[in-house]
């Protein structure tokens, strides 16, 4: 059985999952500044964006979307890492590259 369908596939689960993480982080702090509680709206939001990566993680790797044998199972694990820290890499060269604005006092902002 060839196993480069299935680590294909963890592999773009793991970077779906890095995409919805970081989607929903952008949409966070796009709504801190106008919030009359930011402290509890981050917090809440970590919790839920964490709870959502766990879980999908689980199903990912659970007997569900077994598509490997038991003992192949670290591999579908790596895969969808990977996928996710790839995303994750990318978005970060991204707004790295992205010239900084500054205010009329000089003080950076993005």
């Amino acid at each position: 059985m060839t196993i480069g369908w299935p680590l294909a596939v963890m592999f773009l689960g793991g970077a779906l999952l890095a995409v919805l993480y970081l989607g929903a982080l952008w949409l966070t702090l796009q709504h801190l500044p106008t919030s009359q509680h930011p402290a509890l709206w981050f917090l809440t939001s970590l919790i839920l964006r964490t709870a959502l990566i766990l879980s999908a993680f689980y199903l990912l790797l659970g007997d569900f979307f077994a598509a490997l044998p038991d003992d192949a199972r670290w591999q579908q694990g790596l895969a969808a890492l990977a996928g996710f820290i790839s995303v994750r890499a990318w978005v970060l060269f991204r707004v790295r590259q992205q010239p900084q604005v500054t205010d009329k006092n000089g003080a950076s902002s993005l």
